[in-house]
């Protein structure tokens, strides 16, 4: 399909119908002959403006963590995304710009409360005896940058991340340290 429409690529169906002189039924139909692979948005925005503002949500993403820059074609791009700025839109957009939740509610919602329902007693807070995995941001230039036709962009503002103690990202750069690990439901530093 991207050889053969490649201009239609990572547009919405709208577009992609207007583009071809076809309405969406018959734009859909001919697609799906011609092979194209869809994104579907299963929520909308009034959805997920109403699950997030609930004090027992916490967010997380079902991103894939492809290397920088890895070309993962149409299908791999909204995992990318997920990757790279789903806590920054979830901060700039739905707590700075639209008020959906307060700051330190998505603040909370990113960090000690998925921490706290995964079990994991010695994250997701700053406090004596925890592990520092620590993120300084700049709310005044926190945007997350990744889109579906460039999903491969950090998002900018986040100056520092430690990753159990260890420097991962300095002045929005990566550092190479790989101090992380991958942690099951009741894992503890004990672990």
């Amino acid at each position: 399909f991207g050889a053969s429409l490649p201009q239609l690529e990572l547009v919405s169906l709208t577009e992609a119908a207007e583009q071809m002189g076809q309405n969406e039924v018959d734009a859909a139909i001919t697609l799906g002959l011609e092979g194209a692979r869809t994104i579907a948005t299963l929520h909308s925005e009034d959805d997920v403006e109403y699950a997030m503002a609930k004090d027992f949500v916490a967010t997380g993403s079902d991103g894939d963590y492809p290397y920088f820059g890895a070309v993962g074609g149409q299908l791999g791009a909204p995992q990318a995304i997920r990757a790279y700025s789903t806590y920054a839109t979830k901060l700039r957009k739905y707590a700075m710009e639209r008020g959906t939740v307060s700051l330190p509610h998505a603040i909370r919602s990113c960090t000690g409360l998925p921490a706290e329902i995964l079990g994991w007693r010695d994250r997701g807070t700053i406090r004596e005896g925890a592990r520092a995995d620590i993120v300084v941001l700049d709310p005044e230039t926190l945007n997350g940058r990744s889109s579906l036709r460039t999903p491969h962009r950090y998002s900018e503002g986040v100056d520092l991340v430690l990753v159990n103690g260890q420097t991962a990202l300095e002045h929005g750069e990566p550092t190479g340290s790989l101090a992380g690990r991958i942690l099951g439901p009741d894992s503890t530093s004990a672990d």
